[in-house]
């Protein structure tokens, strides 16, 4: 469904410029994981590594949620791989900006559980592109997670995985994903150390202008790793 190579790479700036246009809602099903398919949440299939010696737990767990009745439920057991609830939607038609945001609790501050975003089209690996959420997760608490990001040409479908790099206990809950159809001032930029090209979106802040960077690897074995630069106007 898509390669285990490396990835593309994305990138946002928050410098200036309101978002007028109004997305799309409703993109992923059952992103409250409201719905039941036997103990697992409906329309999410669950994906780890092959091979391991003691398969990852998923369910549907009936207490705990961050609102509703539900979310979802995560235990992997072994040290390598990225295991998670996976959902695949069609990109929509002239979208242009896509915003992935939910809810993620660990049990644990060391456990890496992550919200990512793949940009793909089945009969062509080279347009796939990969984005992650990032930042530190508090033990017992839920924090909001977020992913916006231009839309690649040539991807017809989009991927949303819920899941945890290595072992470790999560929880997900009021997974959105949305898209925006307004045009894009795209800003072409070269890393002053490192390969490839990237694309910056101007964007409203309200604070300071800053670039982030989010710069993926392969699934297994390995973290994307993401970079926030400061600069002076």
């Amino acid at each position: 469904m898509f390669t285990q190579a490396m990835v593309g790479i994305l990138a946002l700036a928050l410098v200036s410029g309101a978002i007028a246009a109004e997305p799309e809602t409703g993109l992923l099903e059952n992103g409250g994981f409201e719905m039941a398919k036997g103990t697992l949440p409906a329309a999410w299939r669950t994906i780890h590594p092959p091979g391991l010696a003691r398969a990852p737990d998923f369910a549907r767990a009936a207490k705990g949620a961050h609102t509703g009745e539900a979310c979802a439920s995560l235990s992997a057991h072994e040290a390598t791989g990225y295991s998670s609830f996976t959902q695949i939607v069609d990109a929509p038609a002239g979208a242009t900006l896509a915003r992935l945001e939910g809810w993620i609790r660990v049990e644990a501050e060391a456990v890496k559980a992550t919200l990512i975003l793949i940009f793909f089209d089945p009969d062509r690996p080279e347009t796939e592109k990969l984005l992650q959420t990032t930042g530190k997760l508090e033990a017992g608490t839920w924090k909001r997670v977020e992913i916006e990001a231009p839309v690649p040409a040539g991807a017809t479908k989009w991927m949303v995985r819920c899941g945890i790099q290595g072992a470790g206990s999560a929880s997900f809950d009021d997974i959105s994903l949305t898209a925006s159809k307004e045009k894009l001032d795209l800003v072409p930029a070269t890393p002053a150390v490192g390969r490839g090209r990237y694309f910056l979106v101007p964007r409203a802040d309200k604070g300071d202008c800053w670039v982030e960077l989010s710069i993926p690897f392969p699934f297994e074995m390995q973290t994307p790793l993401a970079l926030r630069v400061k600069s002076d106007p």
